[in-house]
């Protein structure tokens, strides 16, 4: 439940290590156009139907579909991702004595996850975080699990190119930038990718585009095809965008979202400096980005070769023993 990819990433882990457990992936209707969720790996896939997680005639509906859900099938472990959908699985869990596990991607716990981490016993993180609970809790530092945990990354050929990414729902101020970009006389020393999202593609699509080294994109599922070959990232402060492109090994600028909860974005973005630059929204310009880019020309760094996916397996199967 929660945050597709790390969901999926742990899915395709599970099903490495054993191969006749069941599981049914429960998330909201907002995904069922993602191909990425035709995975062999899932038994069972349960998209809830809700327009508001604040009013409290969806919020019942969320939970008797998932009560009715563990009813079909008395699972022994339940694992949230966060959303909505997750505290509300982890509170069924919890009354039910079933096992339970919460992974929190951001720096900063959202309000679902606040909330949640009170049903369950074993709390997994991303980035080191204080908590402070009356009673013992099992945390521990896995990582955040993405599906490049099981690509072969290594021998990367960099080339010219310059990729803005600005999440799933898009976001209007990444893309406007990347087209300002575009038409200065440095960025011709790339290609440029602008991945607009699906609520902006139209719009952009339909811009005057005379630059033969811009392309957009609505959406990208397979980023590791997509960006393999790319020098530079500029991304907003997701903890799965900046997990990506570290695992990748491409230079970054992150410009986090003012507009998330707790700051989350910037907060996360402090975790990679030793890969990327961070220029707030409100100091951005396209000068700005420029001289980011010529300084991250300069710098060299280091591909991450952790597997959070597999940190996660085993931190899971000291919880419930699937292997």
């Amino acid at each position: 439940m929660g945050h597709v990819i790390p969901g999926l990433a742990t899915i395709k882990g599970l099903r490495k290590k054993n191969s006749f457990i069941r599981i049914i992936y429960i998330t909201s209707d907002k995904q069922k156009d993602l191909k990425m969720l035709n995975l062999n790996e899932i038994d069972k896939i349960y998209f809830l139907n809700y327009k508001s997680s604040k009013n409290l005639k969806d919020i019942y509906h969320i939970y008797e579909s998932i009560k009715n859900i563990y009813m079909l099938y008395h699972p022994n472990l339940v694992i949230s991702y966060g959303s909505v959908i997750g505290t509300i699985g982890l509170f069924i869990a919890k009354r039910q004595n079933v096992k339970s596990i919460l992974h929190e991607q951001n720096k900063v716990m959202g309000l679902g996850n606040k909330i949640g981490m009170h049903f369950t016993n074993n709390i997994f993180l991303n980035y080191k975080l204080k908590l402070n609970f009356r009673k013992k809790k099992n945390i521990k530092n896995v990582g955040l699990p993405t599906m490049l945990d099981f690509e072969c990354i290594n021998g990367l050929k960099n080339k010219n190119k310059i990729v803005f990414l600005s999440g799933s729902n898009g976001a209007f101020y990444i893309n406007q930038l990347g087209i300002d970009f575009s038409k200065t006389e440095f960025s011709k020393n790339y290609g440029i990718t602008i991945v607009s999202g699906e609520k902006y593609y139209q719009e952009l699509e339909s811009f005057p585009n005379n630059q033969k080294h811009l392309q957009i994109v609505p959406f990208v599922e397979n980023l590791y095809l997509f960006l393999k070959d790319a020098n530079f990232a500029i991304t907003r402060g997701g903890a799965t965008t900046l997990q990506e492109l570290k695992k990748l090994g491409i230079k970054f600028i992150i410009i986090p979202s003012p507009n998330v909860s707790n700051n989350h974005q910037y907060l996360n973005a402090l975790e990679h400096l030793d890969s990327s630059i961070i220029i707030e929204e409100k100091n951005c310009s396209v000068d700005e980005l420029i001289s980011g880019i010529k300084e991250l020309e300069k710098e060299t760094i280091e591909q991450d070769l952790s597997n959070p996916t597999n940190n996660f397996i085993e931190a899971l199967n000291e919880v419930y023993k699937i292997y």
